[in-house]
């Protein structure tokens, strides 16, 4: 069995359906918020940002 993944949005992300604007998702952003007030979490699964849809 492999170890659990959290795929999140980095903050800024463009869609390149859309050049030249920048979006952030508010979901992404609370979970940002726990890991960064719990690192220890971050370091109980591996956590992959995504840059681009």
């Amino acid at each position: 069995m492999t170890g659990d993944r959290l795929f999140l949005l980095r903050p800024g992300f463009e869609d390149p359906e859309q050049p030249g604007r920048f979006f952030v998702c508010s979901h992404c952003n609370a979970i940002e918020g726990v890991l960064a007030s719990f690192p220890g979490l971050a370091t109980q699964s591996e956590v992959l940002r995504l840059g681009t849809l």
